[in-house]
């Protein structure tokens, strides 16, 4: 169980980092930054949803049953619903 909470602590710091990179893009585009900012900052994000995916597909490695699996796939199912404030 150790291990599945130090998963889950990991994937929430790349959830983290995700809302951070889409704020940021956010902001470039409604201050009208130039597109080559923008375009940067929108692939800082993509990376940011690659990395939480790795540790997502971590966390899901460590479940042992289904019901509990299907909760966490529902949990990365809401990150981009969490992610556009």
């Amino acid at each position: 169980m150790a291990e599945l909470q130090k998963a889950k602590i990991s994937r929430r710091t790349a959830k983290a980092s995700l809302t951070r990179a889409g704020k940021a893009l956010r902001s470039m585009v409604e201050s009208e930054r130039p597109a080559s900012e923008v375009r940067e900052s929108f692939v800082k994000m993509q990376e940011a949803y690659e990395k939480l995916n790795v540790k997502h597909g971590d966390v899901t490695q460590l479940i042992e049953t289904d019901e509990k699996f299907a909760k966490e796939e529902e949990w990365l199912g809401r990150v981009p619903r969490e992610t556009r404030h």
